[in-house]
This record gives C-alpha cells, sequence and structure tokens, in this order.
C-alpha cells in the first residue's frame, strides 16, 4: 500500500484495495452486514449538536459501525480520524459492515467468487459517500480543534469520527490525566454545539470501567470473550433512545426559554 497523506477520501483507498484483492479459493459465510436500523435507535442523528461517546474495551469495532451508519446509513458528510486505527484497515472493516464479508477475508484481501456482488454493493456505497481519512497518532486538543474547523469549512463535514478520544493529548505529547480527558471530552462538546455538527469519539480506559465524561449522549461496549458481561441489546437501545429524547426536549426547551424570555421582557 501506498503512504497515505495527511487527508485522504476513500475512493482513493478503495482503488488501492481493488488493485491488491486475489480471488481466494475457500469457500466462507457470509456474516450480518450493519443494521443501521437498529443503530438509529442507539443515537439521535436528528439533533444537528452533539457528542456521542462509545466507553468500553470494544470501542474500535462499535465506532466503525457508528462511521458506517452516518456515512452509509445517512449519506451525511463524514471524517474519521484515525488515532489508533489505520485508515486502510477501517475501510477493509466498513466494507466488512457492507457486505458480510467475514473481516479474516478482508484483512488478507482475499474474498470468495460467490461474494462478489455483495464486495462491489459495498464499494459502490463508500465510493458514492466517499467518507475522509485521516491519520495521526500524536495529536493535541488544538491540533483537533484545528482540523475539525477545517473538515467543517472547507470539506462539509457533517460528522466527524474519532476512533480513540483517549490518545488526544492535553498539551505537549505526555497522555491526558483524567482530568484533562474531562476537559477534551467537554471542548469537544462545545465544539459540537457551535458548530452544529455530530462527533461521535471511542474511549477506553483500563482502569475505569465507564469513564463519566462530558457528553450529550453515549453507550457502554463491554469487552469481547466468554466471561465479558455484555448489556443486552434490547437495554442498549432503550438507553440509546432514552438519551435521544432527552436530547430532543433538551433541545426543545432551550428554543421555549429563546421565545420567552423576549416575551418577558416586553411585559
Amino acid at each position: 500500500m501506498k503512504s497515505l497523506p495527511p487527508l485522504v477520501p476513500a475512493r482513493d483507498l478503495l482503488n488501492q484495495v481493488i488493485d491488491s484483492l486475489r480471488l481466494k479459493t475457500e469457500e466462507s459465510r457470509l456474516e450480518q452486514p450493519c443494521d443501521c436500523e437498529y443503530m438509529s435507535m442507539l443515537t439521535d442523528a436528528t439533533n444537528p449538536f452533539a457528542l456521542h461517546l462509545v466507553n468500553g474495551m470494544d470501542y474500535l469495532s462499535w465506532v466503525t459501525q457508528y462511521a458506517y451508519y452516518y456515512a452509509v446509513g445517512l449519506g451525511m458528510r463524514t471524517a474519521i480520524l484515525c488515532l489508533e486505527s489505520r485508515p486502510i484497515t477501517h475501510l477493509l472493516s466498513l466494507i466488512a459492515l457492507g457486505s458480510g464479508i467475514p473481516k479474516t477475508d478482508l484483512f488478507t484481501l482475499q474474498v470468495c467468487r460467490e461474494h462478489f456482488v455483495a464486495l462491489n454493493r459495498a464499494l459502490e456505497q463508500l465510493y458514492v459517500n466517499n467518507p475522509i481519512f485521516f491519520e495521526n497518532s500524536f495529536l493535541d486538543l488544538d491540533g483537533l480543534i484545528s482540523l475539525i474547523r477545517h473538515l467543517k469549512k472547507h470539506e462539509d463535514v457533517e460528522t466527524v469520527i474519532i476512533d480513540a478520544l483517549h490518545q488526544v493529548r492535553f498539551d505537549g505529547d505526555t497522555p491526558a490525566t483524567r482530568a484533562e480527558q474531562r476537559l477534551i471530552s467537554s471542548v469537544l462538546q462545545s465544539t459540537a454545539h457551535v458548530g452544529q455538527f455530530h462527533i461521535i469519539a471511542g474511549f477506553y480506559d483500563p482502569y475505569v470501567p465507564f469513564a463519566n465524561l462530558p457528553a450529550d449522549s453515549g453507550i457502554y461496549c463491554g469487552p469481547e470473550g466468554d466471561e465479558a458481561v455484555k448489556p443486552e441489546p434490547k437495554r442498549i437501545a432503550i438507553a440509546g433512545l432514552a438519551m435521544a429524547i432527552v436530547g430532543r426536549l433538551r433541545t426543545f426547551c432551550t428554543s421555549l426559554f429563546r421565545r420567552i424570555v423576549p416575551l418577558m421582557r416586553q411585559n
């Protein structure tokens, strides 16, 4: 694969993937593609200014699902900031979510002949929506805010996906403390509100089961494994729906308050 510039559209990466794909002789079964209807219950995409936090050990997998949901499911202009993962890996995961082709096949750049139809469908979806990728493993808060503003102003980005918020430095090269992580999350929340767009960020702290960071909504994604205790899908959906209702109620109350105050001043 060629070295990537700071910002790269999905179409450029897709061309590299297509050129590198090989035919897999062994058969494999398709998996379940991303369920966009289920994802819509976990976040309030109608709210034009929200920070949604994906908290837990399985954050990378869930962040990718949100990236697919916003970019392909909703067709929103999306930028994916890869602070811990690589753009090509993230793109292959998006192809897996759109096609159902196992990641083990795509990560080895091999596809069964029987899966060509599903592959072409996923490639077309990503080509049309064309999310932008950015890769930087050392990004501080000032650089992150500057990048988000650039994406909003010059790339018309409506949704920003941050794969690993805990990788953002507050100042310098040292990892952010917990107090600084809360401040970083608070600044991102304000940035989303002022800019009126979505920010979805993955976060994981091995010493804190559920970090209480400022956010408009969020989900907990537990670790994978037989001994891991994961929230039931139904409970996750109910929690996400409740957060969405709270977000809409907050927006309504704010709008109502802005209308009432001028009337009170007139009287």
